[in-house]
């Protein structure tokens, strides 16, 4: 797993590429709670990411959790298909939103 970041205005942006899954949930936790303090919105940008398990849904919710606490913002984007039944169990989509493009997501979050 790779995770690469954008900042968009005062949206940072986590572009998602490979698997994320028990042996790299830790990484995006440790990333986020790096940067977390300097932003207000974030995008999770899942549109490479190949592979997902609980452990790595887990490390996602543990960051949108972060997020609700601190009254900040966030939004899930590029869910592939494969991975949809993940997200879809998880009933995550009542807590977060979730759009297609990263561009969706800036927008949504720019209007909030």
């Amino acid at each position: 797993m790779a995770i690469s970041l954008d900042q968009k205005d005062e949206i940072l942006v986590f572009k998602i590429t490979g698997n994320l899954d028990s042996f790299t949930a830790n990484d995006l936790k440790k990333k986020f709670e790096d940067v977390f303090i300097n932003f207000n919105s974030f995008v999770f940008d899942l549109s490479n990411m190949n592979n997902i398990n609980s452990t790595g849904l887990g490390g996602i919710i543990n960051c949108l959790k972060k997020c609700m606490d601190f009254k900040k913002n966030a939004i899930i984007s590029g869910v592939k298909k494969d991975n949809e039944i993940l997200f879809k169990i998880s009933k995550i989509h009542n807590i977060v939103s979730i759009v297609d493009t990263v561009e969706d997501a800036i927008l949504d979050l720019k209007k909030s």
